[in-house]
């Protein structure tokens, strides 16, 4: 179990495990609003994305199915909060497009 410790955007966080060792994780299967980072030119809604997100899981207790790490070093898996799948959870309150990837099942069955 990891302690959520940062809510980066609509669909990346960073969690601490009990040897507060911090993971950067992003949500598979979704693609919420990008902040723009440094440029400053982020995507409508984003904000709000990551508001939302920081609502449902900040300082929550998670557990992430991991899959793979993607080129910018993040852990990609499934998140849950108690029973809640936070990445399905994630775009329905995303008041923005999030949009499933197609690649990969967002719902598919996951045996907790």
């Amino acid at each position: 179990m990891n302690r959520v410790c940062s809510v980066s955007d609509g669909d990346s966080i960073v969690v601490e495990d009990a040897d507060k060792q911090r993971t950067k994780v992003r949500l598979s299967g979704i693609d919420a609003p990008e902040r723009g980072g440094q440029q400053g030119y982020g995507q409508p809604f984003a904000q709000r994305s990551r508001q939302n997100l920081s609502k449902l899981v900040y300082r929550g207790t998670v557990r992430v199915e991991w899959r793979t790490y993607d080129g910018f070093g993040r852990m990609i898996g499934r998140v849950w909060l108690g029973d809640v799948h936070v990445n399905a959870a994630a775009v329905t309150i995303c008041v923005s497009p999030c949009f499933f990837r197609a690649s990969r099942p967002l719902l598919s069955p996951v045996t907790k």
